[in-house]
């Protein structure tokens, strides 16, 4: 199986775009993007459904399976197949997914192929929206939240003044763009009840949100 930094590095020099960014998520991203799923997932809790989009190489799908209860499953969606192959490979070999067998899938395909049918008490995304258009953004997330299930909620994160940073040095027509997908974040924080955390301990600093429509 292949390092995944090393792959992350290809991966990412390959498509940008998709990828959006250099390095995978850091150990105190994922533990913020799962904070709190942990609490019920005693013998008697209830089942959970829970969507994971954009795994890259596992960092956050780590820390979800972590916190899985006995009861929960877990749907892995990635468009990138070489992604998809290694996530593969860690669910049949890595201890880390050892306890969760069974209840975690692997899907390599665009999120935007899932059917409302599908349904779930959460969903954390890893999308790198400010690589995207605002029309993308907010399709993405009409899409999560015709996937969630009453009362759910939806994890995801961005990178810290990312926006302002790339508008800077960007042409009037990206910057166009950037100012677009931060209007579509703050509309669609502010729909629901949100929350908000800087993660410094990443490259680069993150913001995480949580977010219930």
């Amino acid at each position: 199986m292949q390092q995944p930094r090393r792959l992350f590095r290809e991966q990412s020099k390959t498509d940008f775009r998709s990828v959006g960014a250099i390095a995978p998520s850091s150990r105190w991203l994922a533990a913020a993007l799962t904070a709190g799923l942990a609490a019920n997932r005693g013998a008697a809790a209830e089942h959970r459904s829970l969507l994971e989009v954009g795994a890259g190489t596992g960092a956050v799908t780590t820390a979800i399976a972590a916190a899985l209860g006995q009861q929960d499953t877990l749907l892995v969606v990635e468009q990138n197949a070489a992604f998809a192959a290694h996530l593969e490979a860690r669910l049949a070999d890595d201890t880390a997914f050892r306890s969760v067998q069974g209840r975690v899938r692997i899907l390599q395909a665009s999120v935007s192929t899932l059917e409302p049918v599908s349904r779930f008490h959460v969903i954390v995304s890893s999308l790198p929206f400010n690589n995207f258009t605002p029309e993308e953004v907010a399709g993405y997330l009409r899409l999560f939240r015709s996937l969630l299930l009453p009362g759910g909620e939806i994890r995801f994160y961005e990178y810290l003044a990312i926006r302002r940073l790339r508008a800077a040095f960007s042409s009037p027509s990206e910057r166009r763009r950037l100012t677009g997908v931060g209007r579509v974040l703050t509309t669609a924080l502010a729909s629901g009840t949100s929350q908000s955390r800087v993660v410094w301990c990443n490259l680069p600093p993150a913001v995480m949100h949580v977010l219930r429509p």
